[in-house]
């Protein structure tokens, strides 16, 4: 049976099980193909033991789900793929602590663990914005819709033989104190301008 479009995380199980890097990786690899424990840790360059239990927690908050079994003569291989091509967080109200620090702790690790695979010789295409303004509900559902429509192209743009790019979209409550700062620009043309 092939996997949903989307999932929607609801509950504290799913949302915990969801929100752990090593099943995060686990869960990206399941969504493009169905593999076995093996397979998986062969993958992420651990020992199948490292990562049992982590298909438990996934198979228990239904993020995963066995699909075959292949009997190979000693052992029954079981091949898992992930219930959907992509998990949204929906929670309702108080089920899931700390979503809104999760996600964005989530962005900062994913940015964080690229930097270190980054050329010292600024050779790579990077470009990186903050702007900050102060805007209404009703502005921001805009943006956000604007933004998911972005996200949502930059996804039907990908093709096989083109480099790995990350799109990295995040409207968020701004509490960090720059001074009089109104956009903070980075690019290899202009580098790092402050405009006030």
């Amino acid at each position: 049976m092939p996997a949903a479009p989307a999932f929607q995380l609801t509950t504290p199980k799913q949302g915990r099980a969801y929100f752990h890097p090593v099943r995060m990786k686990i869960l990206g690899f399941l969504t493009r193909e169905a593999l076995t424990i093996s397979q998986t840790a062969e993958r992420l360059h651990v020992h199948p033991a490292n990562i049992t239990h982590h298909f438990r927690i996934l198979e228990r908050a239904r993020l995963v789900r066995l699909v075959e079994k292949r009997d190979i003569g000693r052992v029954v291989e079981k091949y898992y793929a992930a219930v959907a091509r992509e998990f949204e967080i929906v929670p309702p109200t108080g089920t899931v602590d700390d979503v809104n620090r999760k996600i964005l702790t989530f962005l900062r690790d994913d940015i964080h663990a690229n930097i270190a695979h980054l050329r010292g010789d600024d050779s790579e295409q990077l470009n990186g914005w903050i702007m900050r303004a102060r805007i209404d509900a009703k502005t921001y559902r805009k943006f956000e819709k604007r933004l998911r429509d972005l996200l949502d192209e930059f996804d039907a743009a990908r093709c096989e033989t083109g480099k790995s790019y990350a799109l990295n979209v995040s409207l968020y409550p701004h509490q960090v104190d720059y001074g009089p700062m109104v956009r903070y620009k980075i690019n290899k043309k202009e580098r790092l301008r402050v405009v006030k």
